[in-house]
């Protein structure tokens, strides 16, 4: 057997587990064929061959008894492996009452288990469903998203996970303010994997806490070396700074933010140059982003509130929330030239912006024309392709020799 974290190849006629064995983790099958038995009355029972897609060694996620079987690979077999932790973590996620119906089912489910034991029919345990209860779309799905989660995990110990970032160009001044810190990952088969495909799989765990810390760490240290680059050729101007999205699950973590400040003291990282992005609709728990941003502003690090116009757009989040910054999201800003009210719109936020004292970045500049419209508004900052797509630190140092 050859192993990678969460997945684990077997040679042909190689045992994955025995019966009588203690486990806590279950297998789907990737690749190849694993055979299933079970000893009844002194004689090895086969109850079935299981072929790619499927499921076994499941009741390992549910309780802490011995295996009732044994599982052989009968061919060269790959295997993506599910924890008892990911179930959980799930089942935490799932809303209340779908989580109780599956526990009283998981807990029924034990008390038969138990009863057929004591009624020596063994073999009634493992029996496979024909289809797996599932159809074959749902299956490639879920199957498809462990080995994502998975390989994800390996990615973040394996240091796979880059960071790049995108400038924020000082509209009036024509000069770099800032950087968003934008996660990609490096894939060693599939190369370069936007956020876009991984980041909503890590948020629906208590993964993303994990890469959002390691995001923050790799900016804070990119950021210092860019500075002291920055200062040798414009010694005169306004500290840099670095925006870092947070998630709504970092937020409710309540070590989080004291993680946050730790580093930020560690590496001597000017708090005011630290700007943590939350979205819009991440104010639908309201006391809880209050409490955390109030925290925020004692440590002195700024907050931005992302995709503004996009969420609920309670403007009671505005008075409550203490915040500095609203990003006009890109949404609004394609509009304005097909649509009046788009651009009405873009103007209010602008001015109501400027009214309740924030700095405002205009999202997705990607031409001249967007670029010109915004700055005539007196849009503090602007982000997009049109003023620079994102790049690697060292690219960034490059063109921070050049004045940029």
């Amino acid at each position: 057997m050859s192993d990678k974290l969460y997945t684990q190849t077997f040679s042909s006629n190689t045992r994955i587990f025995s019966e009588g064995d203690e486990g806590a983790i279950a297998y789907v099958i990737e690749s190849g064929l694993v055979e299933i038995s079970t000893i009844e009355k002194d004689k090895q029972v086969l109850l079935g061959t299981l072929t790619p897609g499927q499921l076994f060694g499941e009741m390992a996620l549910i309780n802490d008894e011995p295996r009732t079987a044994t599982a052989i690979a009968i061919k060269d077999t790959v295997l993506t492996v599910i924890s008892r932790e990911q179930l959980t973590e799930r089942l935490k996620n799932t809303e209340p009452m779908l989580r109780m119906l599956i526990r009283v089912i998981i807990s029924r489910y034990r008390t038969s288990i138990g009863h057929t034991r004591k009624a020596g029919m063994l073999s009634q345990l493992n029996v496979p469903l024909p289809d797996d209860t599932m159809s074959e779309e749902t299956q490639t799905v879920a199957i498809e998203k462990f080995r994502r989660e998975n390989e994800l995990r390996e990615a973040l110990l394996n240091k796979e996970l880059l960071v790049h970032y995108q400038p924020l160009l000082n509209m009036q001044t024509g000069k770099w303010a800032g950087f968003e810190a934008l996660a990609r990952w490096n894939h060693p088969t599939k190369g370069t994997i936007p956020p876009s495909k991984f980041i909503p799989l890590a948020e629906e765990t208590t993964l993303i806490i994990s890469i959002g810390m390691y995001v923050l760490r790799q900016a804070i240290k990119d950021m210092i070396t860019m500075q002291t680059e920055r200062n040798k050729v414009l010694p005169d101007a306004p500290p840099l700074f670095i925006a870092v999205n947070v998630s709504s699950k970092q937020i409710a973590d309540t070590g989080f933010i004291d993680k946050v400040a730790r580093v930020v003291a560690e590496t001597g990282f000017p708090p005011a140059s630290l700007k943590l992005e939350i979205t819009e609709s991440m104010t639908s728990d309201y006391q809880l982003v209050i409490n955390w941003a109030s925290r925020c502003r004692e440590l002195g690090f700024s907050i931005a509130i992302d995709d503004f116009g996009t969420g609920y757009s309670s403007m009671e989040h505005l008075l409550e929330l203490e915040v500095d910054t609203l990003k006009v999201d890109q949404t609004f800003i394609k509009k304005m030239y097909q649509s009046s009210k788009a651009k009405k719109l873009v103007i209010g936020m602008v001015r109501l912006s400027k009214a309740l004292g924030f700095s405002t970045v205009a999202e997705g500049l990607e031409n001249k024309k967007e670029f010109n419209t915004l700055r005539a508004m007196s849009i503090e900052y602007g982000q997009g392709f049109y003023i620079a797509k994102p790049q690697s630190s060292k690219q960034i140092i490059e063109k921070l020799k050049k004045s940029a």
